[in-house]
């Protein structure tokens, strides 16, 4: 009799150890780093005097309705004003952007040559978040010309950047014409919102 006593007691246990396992599992998500690539003759730091270049940000650990926070410096390294622009891409497994959401505090930003700008990035998890317990994601910092509808960056907003717009014109990242450079807002399609930029500065060098 008490050996069947002490049999169930430990099935007990483990059954309950698994539980709490993946009750964790469940609840938690388990960042990896992010890697940073920076185009266009900008530059990421951990520091404002730029010497300590950024080669990826880790996230820890996080939990639904969890932010994270972190701080890093963009030095504009070319010889003209650029404009900032950031987008995500590569999100392994590709799932996992639906449940987080990157921003960051400097979109659309123009850098002098040589200017340093202090940028917060955000990681959320969404209060849905679930089945994923690991994953990956690339942060593109991209430095444009002087204004974000010169598209071709030939140092002015014309017919050419139109043309750029219209070739890509309705498509997203899965399209044969897909244009990165076209979707000037960032958000995965190439549509009139995109216009609205060279519709702005339209003329201007």
């Amino acid at each position: 009799m008490n050996r069947k006593v002490i049999i169930v007691t430990l099935t007990f246990e483990v059954l309950l150890i698994v539980m709490l396992f993946g009750f964790i599992r469940s609840r938690s998500a388990t960042l990896n780093v992010s890697a940073l690539l920076a185009t266009g003759n900008v530059g990421v730091y951990w520091d404002a005097n730029a010497t300590k270049r950024v080669n990826s940000v880790g996230w820890g650990v996080l939990v639904p309705n969890q932010t994270a926070k972190s701080v890093v410096y963009v030095r504009n390294e070319a010889n003209v004003s650029t404009v900032l622009v950031l987008s995500t891409a590569n999100w392994n497994p590709a799932g996992a952007s639906k449940y987080l959401i990157f921003s960051w505090n400097a979109q659309n930003r123009t850098l002098d040559p040589d200017d340093v700008v202090m940028v917060n990035q955000y990681l959320s998890v969404s209060s849905s978040a679930k089945g994923i317990s690991d994953f990956s994601f690339d942060i593109v910092f991209e430095g444009r010309g002087s204004y974000p509808g010169d598209i071709n960056q030939d140092g002015a907003v014309d017919l050419g950047d139109t043309v750029v717009i219209a070739l890509a014109y309705n498509s997203t990242p899965s399209s044969p014409n897909w244009n990165p450079n076209a979707d000037i807002n960032k958000d995965g399609l190439v549509d009139i919102l995109d216009l609205v930029f060279i519709a702005r500065d339209f003329g201007k060098s």
